[in-house]
């Protein structure tokens, strides 16, 4: 009865012993300081800065709640900011990197890591290195570097976000096209002060917008500048709201002469708003020549155009992307869009 006795009270101050040891030893691979990847609060993250080993640079800054910049140049898109902080949040360690692969690992984050800095302000809260994917492709090598000495751990662990199922490398991505925000147009209408469209193969069809107080809406026709008489009010608040969500499909990397040609010839349209704060924002569509080998059902003869897509130089002459008429078609509409519809009387 004496030794049962005995072998517990051992048992216990050794367990207690270890507890000790597991939360007061520093250098063990098991601190909280060497693991702690997640960020609890990020919505008091304000800024993010992604490295690679090839010189690749993104840096996010928040502009304010949902609304980020992109390199100071563009908007990010919402949803590859919203998958980060998500990432960020719910990170976990599922393990330390095996000391058999420990060597190899640190030298791979070293050679090929992304690096990763969180701000709120202009404190520095985290930095970690994100390496690649773990043999079964469940988890992610990364190492953690404490934000005050700049110093990195001398151990890598596997990451993981409980209920997900691969790995967490893509969602770290320095490449500045990953980001960016396809955004042609985001205006509510209250932020429009102008829209023009411009037609300068049929230039009777052209018009202007005026955004008035009290919620009103003036259409000039630009062929003689002067106000519509007769205007379908419904039409114009429907055609206006067509503003807050305009994308591109993709940024078009052709050889420079066929663009500079394209860029030459006479625009199918221009569009110009201009906001309340007075920053305009142009376009100009060209017609995208169509695809020798498709057959075009009315004339039977190859396509001249393509029916689906045309091109546009955005962000004021700086990027050259195809635009779908699926999404962009609604814009084009011309003067008499907005006068009101004669009613057939049966």
């Amino acid at each position: 009865m004496k030794r049962n006795r005995i072998a517990i009270i051992l048992v216990i101050v050794l367990g207690a012993l270890s507890f000790w040891f597991t939360t007061h030893n520093t250098k063990t691979t098991l601190s909280k300081g060497l693991r702690d990847f997640a960020i609890k609060d990020t919505g008091a993250v304000t800024k993010i800065f992604i490295a690679n080993k090839n010189n690749s640079t993104v840096t996010l800054e928040k502009q304010k709640p949902g609304v980020w910049k992109l390199n100071s140049k563009f908007f990010a898109r919402a949803d590859a900011i919203n998958t980060l902080l998500e990432t960020m949040k719910n990170i976990e360690v599922k393990s330390p990197v095996g000391k058999n692969a420990q060597e190899n690992v640190i030298k791979d984050l070293a050679a090929g890591g992304i690096k990763i800095e969180a701000y709120e302000g202009d404190k520095l809260v985290k930095v970690y290195y994100v390496g690649g994917e773990t043999m079964d492709l469940m988890g992610t090598n990364m190492l953690l570097v404490d934000p005050e000495t700049m110093k990195n751990s001398s151990v890598p662990y596997i990451t993981y976000i409980p209920g997900f199922d691969g790995y967490l490398t893509t969602r770290y991505s320095a490449s500045e096209a990953e980001w960016r925000d396809k955004a042609i147009f985001r205006y509510i209408p209250p932020e429009i002060k102008s829209i023009k469209v411009e037609f300068p193969i049929h230039p009777g069809n052209g018009f202007e917008i005026n955004n008035l107080p009290g919620a009103r809406f003036e259409v000039r026709s630009l062929s003689d500048n002067m106000p519509l008489k007769n205007v379908d009010t419904m039409a114009v608040k429907q055609y206006v709201s067509y503003f807050q969500d305009i994308e591109y499909e993709a940024i078009e990397k052709l050889d420079k002469s066929f663009k500079d040609s394209i860029i030459a010839s006479t625009p199918l349209n221009t569009i110009a708003i201009t906001d309340m704060k007075g920053v305009t924002n142009s376009i100009k569509i060209f017609y995208k020549n169509g695809k020798p080998d498709k057959i075009d059902p009315v004339t039977n003869k190859p396509e001249v155009y393509d029916k689906d897509r045309i091109f546009a130089l955005i962000n004021n002459g700086a990027d050259f992307v195809t635009i779908q008429y699926f999404v962009f078609g609604k814009l084009l509409q011309p003067v008499g869009y907005f006068t009101p519809k004669s009613i057939v009387k049966k």
